[in-house]
């Protein structure tokens, strides 16, 4: 579903943010970034 889908996003952007806190300017473009998704994707 589509919550089930923002959940993931949110999920993925607390990573992000924990692991990589200073290399993104906003979760957006974290989220927009190719290799980030690819990581996530494994």
């Amino acid at each position: 579903t589509l919550q089930e889908v923002a959940n993931v996003m949110s999920a993925i952007t607390t990573l992000l943010e924990e692991v990589q806190p200073t290399s993104h300017s906003s979760p957006m473009e974290a989220l927009s970034s190719p290799s980030s998704l690819q990581e996530y994707s494994k």
